[in-house]
């Protein structure tokens, strides 16, 4: 039997299948649409991790200026043969989908200091803002726990799970790339890059 007769003597049952998909499908197609509108972002993102050391820690701070500094705190009660602890600062590129990695680490004589400012040279050519929003109105989200559904996915197959950092404005939902930490709770925002606009 033809198709062309099939479907002209089962139009009924032909349009009872067919309808129902068309109309998931244009309800899928939907919900993306308030995304679709987001204007693309326009400020890299800069965030850091570290991995944890019984030394201390190592923190970042923006001052009224845009520089991006950098400070060991040694703890009260450093671990006995703990290492001096390492972080990275991570500058996203949304053009290229892509991190920027900038080390961060104190020499072994720092370390044993209590405090000590640590210069990074490769960003000094940057200034930042810590505001929450980017000029552009994105913010940045360091554990975002985002499922990846539509109604298709719903009904049909499981959901796949997303949980890291994100930058986020209104409808428009953008995954960064996942680093070697962000499961271990180190993920810090920093700033937003604001001499450097995309």
């Amino acid at each position: 039997m033809k198709l062309q007769t099939f479907i002209k003597e089962n139009r009924i049952l032909v349009a009872g299948i067919t309808l129902p998909l068309l109309l998931v499908a244009l309800l899928a197609y939907a919900k993306t649409l308030p995304a679709k509108n987001v204007p693309d972002p326009q400020y890299r993102a800069a965030y850091s991790d570290q991995v944890w050391s019984g030394m201390g820690n190592i923190d970042f701070d923006v001052d009224k200026d845009g520089r991006l500094g950098a400070t060991f705190r040694k703890n009260s009660t450093p671990y006995q043969d703990a290492t001096p602890p390492k972080a990275k600062i991570y500058i996203y590129d949304f053009k290229t989908n892509s991190n920027m990695e900038f080390d961060v680490k104190i020499s072994d004589e720092d370390a044993k200091k209590d405090i000590v400012t640590i210069s990074i040279p490769d960003l000094e050519q940057y200034a930042f803002s810590n505001d929450t929003a980017a000029p552009d109105g994105y913010v940045f989200e360091p554990y975002y726990y985002r499922r990846h559904n539509s109604l298709i996915t719903d009904i049909f197959i499981s959901n796949s799970r997303y949980y890291g950092p994100t930058i986020h404005k209104d409808a428009r939902i953008i995954e960064l790339p996942r680093t070697p930490n962000q499961y271990s709770g180190n993920l810090k925002f920093v700033g937003w890059v604001t001499n450097d606009k995309q």
